[in-house]
């Protein structure tokens, strides 16, 4: 190398000042200076033998720039990555901590929908065992209905009954506005403690023909606990009463003659059979009448005697009297015979 290419040390800060045309050159730096005079074209002459030297020196010095360059730009690159990374860690630590928290969630609820789980388990359990209880007590209720039905059947269970039928005025409009003739039934009753089973039927505005013009009253033979131990068809009589309760004591008598061919008194083969009886039972003109007092305080009393013994008919003008006596059955039954006997 060339003693002027001696004299410095390449630098990116590197300056050229002066004009070569008139042989002056001054090499600068940030530091140090260099200068000299030479001759033209002794400068040419170096330019000439140098040019080596001179391309390795233009790449040092644009090495040098380039490791400066990088050095100064890497510097704030490095922080600016080194505040990213560490926003990074912050965020992916923020991630970390709601992850954790939400994990702490969902377990504290599967957890709690464990426990529900259970919970609907034994409430399902405890439903099933109420719902059995249910149906058990419904059948139980049904059960005690059915025996107190019986019980009030056995009631009158001496063949006699009587009936007590309440709103008769409401009854009788509800008779009178409906497109079809409808009834009101009693309670069933037995003829015996181990006898038949009936119940009255009362048709307040009279039924199908005579609508509108009679009162109609029939029997219905029912099936009952004993029917397998009695004779049947039913064939005894059955004497029917509507009270006159005015002091006249009009009572309206009737006596259902059973018809043993009819499928009404043959052992009922469903709950009850066809309903038999007296349709012009009484006229609807005297029911109301003030005259008479079968209908007393909205209310109407019918009595079904059934007649076991047999009755002449003649003895039921003298039946229809004792009726204001109050007397028991047995006792009803002395008189008559008393009275058959002084008839003799």
């Amino acid at each position: 190398m060339s003693s002027l290419h001696k004299k410095f040390t390449p630098t990116p800060s590197l300056k050229i000042e002066g004009d070569p045309a008139f042989g002056l050159m001054v090499l600068r730096d940030s530091t140090t200076v260099w200068g000299t005079h030479i001759r033209r074209e002794a400068l040419q002459d170096h330019i000439s033998s140098s040019s080596v030297e001179h391309l390795q020196i233009l790449a040092d010095i644009c090495s040098s720039f380039q490791n400066q360059a990088i050095t100064t730009y890497s510097q704030p690159l490095s922080i600016q990555s080194t505040a990213i990374s560490t926003s990074e860690n912050l965020d992916i630590k923020s991630l970390q901590n709601e992850l954790i928290k939400q994990t702490q969630i969902i377990e504290q609820l599967r957890l709690e929908q464990k426990s529900l789980q259970s919970m609907l388990i034994k409430r399902e359990r405890d439903l099933t065992r109420v719902s059995v209880d249910l149906q058990l007590f419904k059948g139980d209720l049904c059960q005690l209905k059915k025996e107190f039905e019986l019980s009030k059947s056995f009631i009158h269970n001496d063949g006699t009954y009587l009936w007590r039928i309440d709103n008769i005025q409401q009854s009788f409009r509800n008779a009178k506005n409906a497109s079809q003739s409808i009834c009101i039934s009693s309670s069933p009753f037995y003829t015996s403690k181990y006898g038949y089973k009936m119940s009255l039927k009362l048709y307040l505005n009279g039924d199908k023909s005579v609508r509108d013009t009679y009162l109609s009253v029939y029997i219905t033979i029912m099936r009952g606990e004993y029917d397998s131990l009695l004779n049947w068809p039913f064939q005894y009589p059955i004497t029917l009463c509507l009270y006159d309760r005015n002091l006249k004591q009009d009572h309206v008598v009737h006596t259902i003659k059973p018809d043993l061919d009819s499928d009404c008194f043959q052992q009922p083969k469903m709950d009850a059979n066809k309903s038999g009886g007296i349709p012009e039972f009484c006229p609807l003109w005297k029911i109301f009448n003030k005259e008479f007092g079968y209908v007393q305080q909205d209310t109407m009393y019918i009595k079904a005697f059934v007649d076991f013994n047999i009755y002449p008919t003649k003895i039921w003008p003298y039946w229809t009297k004792l009726q204001s006596y109050g007397l028991p059955t047995n006792v009803e039954h002395i008189k008559l015979e008393e009275q058959i006997d002084n008839e003799k």
